[in-house]
């Protein structure tokens, strides 16, 4: 028979092992995402996630519902600069970095990625257009192998929602991720 302890064990534990085998553990420790504002003149827009070195993470890039400006995915986001995904995908992409922005690795939809330390960089590009409008806003997901959706409207601390402003203020980044001072 098999036990566990919450003092040592990061997760819940799992209940489909099936007979005979070790259940695993889901990880459902706290994640979090900061919350961005960035010009649009800026490459890139770039959120923080906070969690546990070793952490399984799923990201995704969503839409939001707020009032006001929503930025539209793929119009208002692209590709980072260097990213390897083909142009003619239309996902757009994200990149992340588990060094502080010194190298960026393509995320690949819908999979895991392990956090080699408590925190990782994930950036995705914003696009400069020529139509002068108000703030447009979407969000970053981080979800861990617990299911736990980071939901901004339940819990806003594990959304990140990033703000895209048309007035010249907002924060800038270098194509490497870095705020431009």
């Amino acid at each position: 028979k098999w036990s566990f302890t919450g003092a040592t064990d990061p997760g819940t534990p799992t209940t489909n092992a099936g007979p005979g085998a070790a259940p695993g553990f889901d990880d459902d420790r706290l994640l979090t995402v900061n919350s961005i504002t960035v010009n649009e003149a800026s490459p890139v827009a770039v959120f923080t996630v906070s969690g546990a070195a070793g952490q399984l993470v799923k990201l995704e890039l969503q839409a939001t519902t707020s009032p006001g400006g929503n930025a539209t995915l793929g119009t208002d986001t692209k590709n980072p600069p260097d990213v390897l995904v083909p142009s003619s995908v239309a996902t757009v992409a994200l990149q992340y970095s588990t060094n502080g922005g010194t190298t960026w690795v393509d995320y690949t939809p819908s999979t895991f990625v392990a956090m080699t330390g408590t925190s990782m960089l994930v950036r995705t590009g914003v696009v400069n257009d020529t139509t002068s409008e108000g703030a447009e806003t979407f969000r970053l997901v981080a979800t861990n192998t617990g299911g736990v959706t980071n939901d901004v409207v339940t819990d806003p601390l594990k959304t990140g929602v990033a703000t895209i402003k048309d007035d010249g203020t907002g924060d800038l980044y270098t194509p490497g991720g870095t705020k431009d001072p």
